[in-house]
C-alpha cells in the first residue's frame, strides 16, 4: 500500500474504538475499509474515514438503528429524508422521556408509601375558617383506590381541563366521601378548580363550601397526613366541636407530570420534601 493509508489498528485508535468495533461496523455494511489487500486480507482505511466513523458512532449513540444508519449513509448530505430520520428519532426520544417520567413518579410514590420514614408532624393548634364554594371538574371513584390510582385520576382530570383552557389558579384537592382519613379509600373525588364560566363546557360542578372548618397544613410527604389528622380530631373533640361533611385534602404544592397540561408554577414541588398539603375538616355551624 502507498503512504497515507491506515491499518485497522491505527484507524481504530484514532477513531476511539476497539478493533472489534471497527470490524463490526464493516460487517454491518456501515463503514467498509477503503482497501483490503487480496494477498494478506489486511484492512486499510483512509484518514477521512476516521471522521466518518465518529459521525456514525454519534448518530448511533443518539438512537438511530442500524437500518436507519444504512438509510442515512445512502442519502446525500442535506437530503430531506435525513431530516425525516432525525425527526422520527426525536419523537421516539420524547415518548421515552414521557414514559420514564411516569415510571419515576410511580417509583417515588412507592418509595414514599412503603419505605421512607419521617417524623410525624402532628397538628396541635389548627386554624378555623370558612371554606368557599369552588367550581371544579371532578372525577369520583367508588371502590378501593390506592395512592397511585388517585394520582393518575388527577392527571386525567388536569388533561381534561386543559382541553377547555379552564384551569383556575387555585390548588387541586381530594374529597374523601364516607371514610375517615387514613382508612383505605373507598369513595374519593379528585377536584381540579376551573373558571366558573367554564363549568358547562368542561362538565364541571360547584362544590359547596362550609361556614366553619378546621384546617391544618403540613409540609413533606403525604404519609404524615394520618398523624396530622389525629391531632386535628383530638382538637375538635377537646373543644366540644363536631365534624360534619367529608374531609378534604388540599394540595398547595405537589408533583405533577404536566404532559399535555400545565399548572401554576407556584404549586409545583421538585420533591416530596417540598410538598405542602392542607387537611380541611368541616365542623358543625355553631349558629
Amino acid at each position: 500500500m502507498g503512504f497515507g493509508w491506515l491499518r485497522i489498528g491505527e484507524f481504530a485508535r484514532l477513531a476511539g474504538v476497539s478493533v472489534k468495533t471497527a470490524r463490526y461496523y464493516a460487517s454491518s455494511g456501515l463503514l467498509m475499509p477503503g482497501y483490503i489487500d487480496p494477498s494478506s486480507s489486511y484492512r486499510f482505511y483512509r484518514f477521512d474515514q476516521v471522521l466518518a466513523l465518529k459521525r456514525i458512532r454519534h448518530l448511533r449513540g443518539l438512537g438511530l438503528s442500524i437500518a436507519e444508519l444504512r438509510s442515512w449513509l445512502s442519502l446525500p448530505e442535506g437530503a430531506v429524508q435525513r431530516l425525516g430520520l432525525l425527526e422520527a428519532l426525536k419523537s421516539r426520544v420524547q415518548a421515552q422521556i414521557a414514559a420514564d417520567t411516569q415510571r419515576l413518579d410511580a417509583l417515588q410514590l412507592l418509595i414514599d408509601e412503603e419505605f421512607q420514614i419521617y417524623r410525624p408532624c402532628v397538628a396541635v393548634d389548627p386554624a378555623e375558617r370558612p371554606l368557599s364554594q369552588v367550581a371544579a371538574y371532578t372525577i369520583r371513584e367508588r371502590g378501593q383506590c390506592i395512592a397511585h390510582a388517585i394520582y393518575r385520576m388527577f392527571e386525567s382530570a388536569e388533561l381534561h381541563v386543559a382541553k377547555y383552557s379552564a384551569r383556575a389558579n387555585r390548588p387541586p384537592f381530594l374529597i374523601l366521601h364516607g371514610a375517615r382519613y387514613g382508612e383505605p379509600h373507598k369513595d374519593v373525588e379528585v377536584c381540579i378548580p376551573i373558571l366558573k364560566g367554564s363549568i358547562e363546557a368542561a362538565g364541571g360542578r360547584l362544590i359547596q363550601g362550609a361556614k366553619r372548618a378546621v384546617c391544618e397544613r403540613f409540609g413533606g410527604p403525604y404519609n404524615q397526613g394520618a398523624a396530622v389528622f389525629e391531632g386535628m380530631r383530638r382538637w375538635i373533640g377537646s373543644n366540644g366541636e363536631r365534624a360534619t361533611g367529608p374531609v378534604r385534602e388540599v394540595y398547595w404544592r405537589y408533583g405533577a407530570d404536566q404532559n399535555g397540561y400545565s399548572v401554576p408554577k407556584a404549586q409545583l414541588a421538585r420533591a416530596p420534601a417540598d410538598y405542602l398539603t392542607e387537611i380541611q375538616i368541616p365542623i358543625a355551624d355553631s349558629g
